[in-house]
């Protein structure tokens, strides 16, 4: 009968361990919401993929010939593109934009990144969502700040068949959130034959 008991009770504790660990790996595993990302976009913020920088976006040494509104760059080293002049997009979205680059190779646009004001998550997630549809996968990651507190912060990713699209709530600080898009296709894109006026791309 004891030999019965201390059986029944190791079964119970580990039956609860079991429990306990399926819970915690649910909980980890990423949220998976599409299959597919039917709003693959070919461009973000005016700026097309695959194309050629120059006839997207004027250098800034060019200033003569640049409207008040018009964003230009700096290359800063070759291949990236630093963005100045953002007010004007950032206002149009409504956001606090820090800094902005464009990856670029043999000058044809791979990918835009974007450093927000971190108070501007939730604003940006809904524009994204509201854009290019649900992500297709969303997960929190945990993050140790200098005080020792850990603190949870949220990623949302869209993967197309050429592009795609990553948000971090927490970026290089806890003041800024993070975005990158762009062509995950190794070559040059076909971006040439489709429209530069994608219908998924007005302010973004």
């Amino acid at each position: 009968m004891k030999r019965f008991l201390c059986l029944l009770v190791c079964f119970c504790c580990l039956t609860t361990d079991a429990l306990a660990q399926a819970r915690h790996a649910q909980k980890q595993s990423p949220k998976t919401t599409a299959t597919t990302w039917a709003r693959e976009p070919n461009s973000f913020m005016g700026i097309v993929f695959g194309k050629h920088i120059a006839g997207q976006m004027s250098a800034c040494a060019a200033a003569d010939g640049l409207q008040a509104n018009e964003e230009c760059f700096t290359r800063v080293v070759p291949g990236y593109l630093l963005v100045e002049r953002t007010e004007v997009s950032a206002g149009k979205l409504g956001i606090g934009i820090l800094r902005k680059y464009i990856h670029t190779q043999d000058n044809l646009v791979r990918t835009v990144t974007l450093a927000i004001d971190q108070n501007d998550f939730t604003r940006m997630r809904e524009l994204l969502i509201a854009k290019y549809g649900p992500p297709q996968q969303t997960r929190d990651e945990e993050i140790l700040i200098a005080s020792g507190s850990r603190v949870n912060g949220q990623i949302l990713e869209w993967h197309g068949k050429s592009v795609a699209l990553r948000f971090k709530e927490f970026g290089d600080s806890f003041e800024e959130s993070s975005l990158s898009i762009g062509t995950t296709e190794p070559t040059v894109q076909k971006a040439d034959a489709r429209r530069a006026d994608d219908p998924h791309i007005s302010a973004l």
